[in-house]
């Protein structure tokens, strides 16, 4: 980490946090100038390390698409309860 700048470094951090895993790695890339391999296995170890040291600072994923299911059916069913009240 001593070879990228400490406001490079907050901006790959803030994407970490976040759960960006891929814009930290082309975010670690660009800055280093570096290889795929060696930007990935940068980011995933530092990851990892981060999560063990302060797991509060990383956001919840998102649900992704069990959310939008859940929304769906519970949209059917109240369809169905308006159609046969009807």
């Amino acid at each position: 980490m001593d070879d990228v700048p400490s406001d490079q470094m907050r901006e790959i951090l803030d994407h970490i946090y976040r759960g960006e895993r891929i814009h930290a790695v082309k975010l670690y890339r660009e800055f280093r100038e570096c290889s795929l391999l060696e930007a990935k296995e940068f980011i995933e170890q530092l990851e990892s390390e981060l999560r063990e040291q302060s797991p509060q600072e990383f956001k919840p994923s998102s649900t992704g698409c069990a959310s939008i299911l859940a929304m769906a059916a519970l949209l059917l069913g109240v369809s169905c309860a308006v159609i046969l009240i009807s």
